[in-house]
């Protein structure tokens, strides 16, 4: 059994809850706190390879920077209902992708525009 205050994986919390675990505003997709990103929320409808890829369209976002650059791992949501997000794990950045081509291929499969293909990988830490 999860401690309390932990996520389980497959389950599904609100953003509300999201925010008594790991803290941060709960309407953004990257709440932050202090300078680091503190979870991700990701709409399957704007990221279809969620949780592996972050399809990001918001152009010159710190956010993304601090994504890559913070270290460790994240705390990982896909939303699956209104109020309804399912914890993936952690999972840490493996490569941040700005290239015409990729954020084209993104684009198209996402259908919207994308500025970072953020690729995550899942970590084996909890």
């Amino acid at each position: 059994m999860a401690p309390p205050n932990t996520p389980v994986i497959g389950n599904l919390y609100s953003p509300k809850e999201q925010s008594d675990m790991h803290g941060g505003n709960l309407q953004q997709c990257a709440p932050m706190k202090e300078g680091r990103v503190l979870l991700l929320r990701l709409r399957p409808d704007h990221n279809p390879d969620a949780p592996y890829i972050v399809d990001w369209g918001l152009p010159n976002d710190e956010r993304v920077q601090l994504i890559a650059d913070q270290g460790g791992t994240l705390p990982v949501y896909v939303r699956r209902r209104a109020n309804g997000w399912e914890y993936m794990g952690q999972f840490r950045v493996a490569h941040v992708a700005t290239e015409a081509t990729t954020r084209r291929e993104r684009e198209v499969k996402a259908g919207h525009i994308v500025s970072y293909a953020i690729h995550l990988e899942r970590s084996c830490l909890v």
